[in-house]
């Protein structure tokens, strides 16, 4: 229970009362965040426990936090399918190593109406601890380079594309040149480094969630809407 469930597993509850987040399925274990009551979390996967709580979910907070809450404080609420969106290149070991990490590190997140998605934020820098590898990334208009966390960009321009099929409004960035899994129009390059980021806010009605998976030089983002 400590891996995140495949994507058609994803669920996605709110909070009936404010609580702790813990690191295991026990109340006895660490507290890695607080959550406040109408809080919307994304749901992984669950556990049958012999306490009085009996059956806990693992969660993302909405600050990116994943832990446990006992599931009688979770209200599990339901997802319409809203957009999809598929790029696909070449497969490369180190490229979908790092596609598959960010993707991992973004699905299940929870955008609230009037609230702005951040890859930078989200993401971060790529770096080898975080367990990105070398790969291709574009360094100027003729030049390219090994980095880690090359490849990160698919992952990115596939959200740009999803989220702009809901009718959502994206602030995104072309590369120096055009990539083959892409239109020019649907590239989001992101640098950590530069100050190149990634950015939409949620102006419809109701939440959304995001769902990815990547490999095999694909990558695929599913929108869905929270009732």
């Amino acid at each position: 229970y400590n891996k995140l469930v495949k994507m058609e597993d994803l669920r996605v509850g709110k909070v009936t009362t404010a609580l702790n987040l813990r690191s295991t399925p026990s109340t006895s274990s660490k507290v890695l965040d607080v959550l406040s009551e109408n809080d919307i979390v994304s749901v992984f996967s669950m556990q049958e426990t012999s306490d009085s709580y009996g059956t806990w979910y693992q969660v993302r907070s909405a600050n990116g936090k994943i832990g446990w809450v006992a599931s009688k404080y979770l209200k599990l609420s339901t997802l319409t399918h809203i957009s999809t969106a598929t790029t696909k290149t070449d497969p490369n070991t180190n490229r979908d190593n790092n596609i598959n990490i960010a993707s991992n590190t973004i699905i299940g997140t929870v955008i609230r109406p009037g609230k702005t998605f951040s890859w930078r934020k989200i993401i971060g820098s790529c770096t080898l601890e975080k367990g990105y590898l070398p790969a291709s990334t574009y360094t100027s208009e003729t030049t390219t380079e090994d980095r880690p966390g090359g490849g990160v960009c698919q992952v990115s321009t596939t959200i740009n594309i999803a989220v702009k099929r809901t009718g959502i409004k994206t602030e995104a960035t072309q590369h120096f040149r055009p990539v083959t899994y892409a239109n020019r129009e649907d590239e989001a390059t992101v640098s950590y480094s530069s100050g190149i980021d990634f950015s939409f806010t949620n102006t419809l009605d109701k939440p959304i969630v995001l769902e990815l998976v990547g490999g095999n030089g694909s990558c695929i983002c599913n929108v869905y809407e929270v009732n």
